[in-house]
């Protein structure tokens, strides 16, 4: 008894990548899931078997059409099945459907602003401006579109945008004012210099029984970490500001 088969309308999963490796001019193709092409790549992810979604080489993933023996055998020198999507996905492009496209270039785009906004320092009060606003910004004033560029290195491209077409002004180095406890000083101080690049006034330089005070300066992006290690290393007792603006002090306590 002979059966009519309708045709199902491919659909692609909401988390699948389809990495696709060309040898010889033919197609080799592996279905992974695409939040772990990435972490397999660096090494994060050591388990090949958590980033494919099936043991199978494509010459055609989207249709279903596997690679023949013959093939893998004569580009790969083998027929192992988890050795070559290693390969492939180690080597190949990587393919993501739509909406996986969109979501990354989405998770990209917050990356970025998060970047700039870390960065970007408003100049009269010394305040970091928020990520909602940079990305307001980036959408309607610059109409920014992510690239394959490094987040870092488009975040730098976005900040002089704002610069040029904004009229916002980006503080290399920002005036700190800082008060410690004598006795944890002059380890903060040394690690500060030496990882952040902190720069001290010697004149402002005042000492006392139990503290220490100083002006210094600091690249602009390095002050939240500064803040961060003074914290870390007096066991919460740094008094930190930016200088000239109180409303902004950071006081750390335990």
């Amino acid at each position: 008894m002979s059966h009519i088969v309708q045709p199902v309308t491919q659909k692609w999963l909401t988390n699948v990548a389809i990495v696709q490796y060309i040898v010889n001019d033919q197609r080799f193709e592996v279905a992974c899931y695409s939040s772990k092409v990435a972490s397999y790549r660096n090494g994060v992810e050591k388990d090949i078997n958590e980033v494919i979604q099936a043991h199978a080489i494509f010459s055609d993933a989207v249709k279903g059409e596997l690679q023949s023996a013959e093939a893998l055998q004569k580009a790969f020198g083998t027929q192992n099945t988890l050795s070559i999507c290693s390969q492939i996905i180690l080597n190949g492009r990587v393919q993501f459907s739509e909406l996986e496209r969109t979501t990354e270039q989405d998770r990209k785009f917050t990356e970025i602003a998060s970047i700039v906004a870390l960065r970007l320092t408003n100049s009269v009060t010394g305040a970091a401006y928020p990520r909602a606003l940079i990305e307001s910004a980036m959408r309607n004033d610059l109409h920014y579109r992510v690239t394959q560029q490094p987040a870092s290195a488009q975040a730098a491209h976005v900040i002089r945008q704002l610069e040029e077409f904004l009229g916002v002004q980006l503080p290399q180095k920002v005036s700190i004012s800082v008060e410690l406890p004598l006795d944890h000083a002059k380890k903060c101080i040394a690690v500060c210099a030496t990882q952040y690049a902190l720069v001290i006034d010697p004149e402002s330089l005042i000492l006392d029984e139990q503290s220490c005070f100083f002006t210094a300066v600091v690249e602009v992006y390095q002050y939240k970490f500064v803040c961060k290690s003074l914290k870390e290393l007096s066991r919460g007792l740094a008094h930190v500001s930016l200088k000239g603006t109180s409303s902004l002090k950071t006081r750390y306590t335990k």
